[in-house]
């Protein structure tokens, strides 16, 4: 159908108008069409990701129906800005490189050959215990002027110049990998070995899926030393760090103090859910989590994050998640010296700092009580409580009753401890999608030293709008728990 000029003086008839809006809505049909069959065809790719995420089997095995989809605000973040940086190399000397994996270091002002060719060794040393030994995938490499692809290890002496962002260049790619940095800063003062290690593991976390955060990299990239290097007291201090605030997020956007101390939770996730060769699981959420970048944009867009990949990997999603949540929450709760035999032994060299902070440690006897957090807890944090067991009757029993904040939902946990710390028993309290109030009881705590509760924030605002990391501010939710003698 061939529509007339329309002029100012001959508008169009009715009968013209219903015309041009049933052309207009064949054309739109047609359109939509086109585009789901791209879709399908593109989505039955082999290797294509998004696939296993919203479709296909998950991680851990069994198929999955696909989930509603989820309405983002086109004005939220999804993902972390482009660093890109506008810093040539003016000032540092000539960078040295090793003979047996593609690394350089460039030493900056003041900095001597002999500080360089340290950092350069334990680089080298690294890139083959990761990527080597280790078996990871091996980080993308930048181009180095006059040398050629390599991972560069800028040697600041001055630590007030460290850039805590790596330096990255504007990609025009398809996929989020082509977007990967092979560049970082260090100062003199950190120790070479592990500040080697972390610039691999981070260049390795950026070459996966440049979209995830720094937060999200800086986490892996400890993780990997604690699995393959020689924690410090540095490892000390940053577990302390996230023990002391545990009403904090795991997750994050950009690096801050809780950064590398939050590798707990992928060390814990490792000894959970994965059986291969320390790291794999990591890795291969950070894998599947890498999406298509198909514009060029000032933004990453991280959807999916790799605890989007996580959750769509459970069963029963939003629960499972839920429960994983409370077993880690109870997992740190143990670590430290209330850490037991058999519990955690590879972070044996934690114990004497990694114990838990408590909102309140109050006696049995002084129950009832109504009691609350200090701080509130932001998603994925947790709080704890601890309860002398002073003097009790085998009649007695714990009345539990929370109520907190909406629209976030918490998990509980409580635990009998023995006299060495040991877990007598565990009441689950069921996970509530919805809900914003629980009660329980805990029976026969008779015998036991101290009952320990531990609460959790799974954070997000509806079943269809989970937490997502990169939706900063987040909005932290405090409760209010009743406990009685019954």
């Amino acid at each position: 159908m061939i529509l007339p000029p329309r002029s100012r003086t001959t508008p169009r008839t009715c009968c013209q108008r219903r015309d041009w809006l049933r052309t207009l809505a064949g054309l739109t049909a047609l359109l939509w069409l086109f585009d789901a069959g791209l879709a399908t065809a593109t989505s039955d790719r082999p290797g294509n990701r998004r696939s296993i995420l919203l479709g296909g089997p998950g991680l851990l095995g069994g198929d999955e129906a696909p989930e509603r989809q989820r309405y983002i605000d086109p004005k939220l973040p999804t993902g972390p800005g482009f660093a890109i940086s506008a810093r040539q190399a003016e000032g540092f000397g000539a960078a040295a490189c090793a003979a047996q994996a593609p690394v350089c270091v460039s030493p900056g002002p003041g900095v001597s050959d002999q500080k360089s060719l340290a950092y350069l060794s334990e680089l080298e040393n690294a890139y083959e215990a990761l990527v080597g030994a280790g078996a990871l995938p091996p980080p993308k490499l930048g181009w180095l002027p006059g040398v050629g692809p390599r991972l560069v290890l800028r040697l600041l002496a001055d630590a007030s110049q460290l850039d805590s962002q790596r330096h990255q260049q504007l990609v025009r790619g398809l996929h989020d990998g082509a977007h990967a940095s092979a560049e970082c800063s260090v100062g003199v003062g950190q120790p070479a070995r592990r500040a080697s290690f972390l610039c691999v593991g981070e260049a390795i976390a950026w070459g996966l899926d440049a979209t995830e955060g720094p937060h999200a990299r800086r986490s892996y990239a400890t993780n990997l030393w604690w699995s393959y290097g020689s924690p410090s007291s540095q490892d000390l201090h940053a577990i302390d760090r996230v023990q002391a605030n545990p009403h904090l997020s795991l997750l994050g956007k950009s690096v801050s103090p809780q950064s590398e101390g939050n590798a707990l939770f992928l060390h814990f996730l490792e000894r959970q859910l994965s059986a291969q060769s320390p790291a794999a699981f990591g890795t291969t959420l950070f894998a599947v989590a890498a999406g298509a970048h198909a514009r060029p944009a000032w933004q990453w867009n991280n959807e999916p994050d790799w605890m989007d990949v996580l959750r769509h990997s459970l069963p029963n999603k939003q629960r499972d998640l839920a429960d994983l949540l409370g077993d880690f929450s109870v997992a740190r709760a143990l670590l430290g010296n209330r850490q037991t035999a058999g519990d955690w032994p590879e972070l044996d060299w934690a114990r004497p700092v990694g114990g838990i902070r408590f909102e309140w440690r109050v006696p049995f006897s002084s129950l009832p009580r109504n009691l609350a957090p200090d701080h509130p807890i932001e998603p994925t944090g947790s709080s704890y409580i601890w309860i002398d067991l002073d003097r009790i009757t085998p009649q007695q029993s714990l009345g539990f009753d929370a109520h907190w904040e909406r629209p976030v939902s918490f998990k509980w946990v409580v635990l009998l401890l023995g006299a060495s710390g040991e877990v007598l028993r565990r009441l689950d309290v069921p996970y509530l999608e919805s809900a914003d109030q629980q009660q329980a009881t805990f029976e026969h705590i008779h015998g036991g030293k101290a009952l320990l509760i531990c609460g959790t924030n799974i954070g997000g605002v509806s079943l269809h709008h989970p937490f997502d990391p990169d939706l900063e501010p987040w909005e932290p939710h405090s409760y209010t728990l009743h406990l009685g003698v019954l």
